[in-house]
């Protein structure tokens, strides 16, 4: 990967970046849950979520012209997302370069087994990487690392109890990134119903409804994803 598409990656947030390394410095050595992976080195990457567009099956129509088809086709294109392992060659500037592997099961633990034992992996690092295969393979799973979705998917698989609560934590910055659009909404919902019962409708009085509105339907979820369920 270039530089620049893994430094907008990385800056675009927890959706498509996992910085398994700093989160790791978080967790107390002694901790009894510990690091996400029981391989090192993986504790030492950033998971990143890339998305491409995917290039679909050229379909021949009897009806409609090439070119319509085409158009048709393009609004019709699907995504790709895929799961990328990234291994910077500075932990303390991650966007200085680094190894990226994109995640593809089997293959790339064997890679992996194969690159951190000069060939020879020994029963332990196997087995660790067999554990560690099904934490990647739960979040290549997800479309995104959002935390609320990586802790649902862990409920779902039974693992939440093995990954430490610091994995499903968000920032007071990227809550604020994902209350902005509930506020909104949650503004225009009051309005409306303010206005439809010929209540005087003004700025302090809506964001007044609003605010009681948002303590009530989303204060749970605030408390839950610092502290990650």
């Amino acid at each position: 990967m270039e530089r620049s598409e893994i430094r907008t990656l990385i800056d675009s947030g927890r959706a498509t970046a996992l910085d398994c390394n700093a989160i790791g410095r978080t967790i107390s050595s002694d901790d009894p849950i510990g690091p996400l992976f029981r391989t090192a080195i993986l504790n030492k990457a950033v998971i990143l979520k890339r998305y491409e567009a995917a290039q679909p099956a050229p379909t021949a129509s009897r009806i409609f012209s090439s070119s319509v088809m085409k158009t048709h086709g393009d609004l019709q294109k699907p995504v790709k997302v895929s799961t990328v392992v990234y291994f910077p060659y500075d932990l303390d500037n991650v966007y200085d370069g680094g190894e990226s592997l994109v995640f593809s099961g089997k293959p790339f633990l064997k890679l992996l087994g194969d690159k951190i034992s000069n060939g020879s992996p020994s029963q332990e690092i196997i087995d660790n990487l067999g554990r560690d295969g099904r934490v990647l393979g739960l979040l290549n799973s997800m479309h995104s690392l959002d935390p609320f979705m990586f802790r649902s998917k862990a409920e779902q698989c039974g693992a939440e109890k093995a990954i430490h609560d610091a994995y499903f934590a968000i920032t007071e910055e990227e809550w604020q990134e994902i209350q902005f659009p509930i506020h909104e909404k949650i503004l225009k919902l009051v309005t409306k119903a303010l206005d439809s019962i010929g209540t005087p409708v003004d700025s302090l009085s809506v964001e007044d409804h609003a605010a009681r509105q948002e303590t009530t339907s989303s204060g749970f979820w605030r408390k839950s994803g610092r502290r990650g369920i």
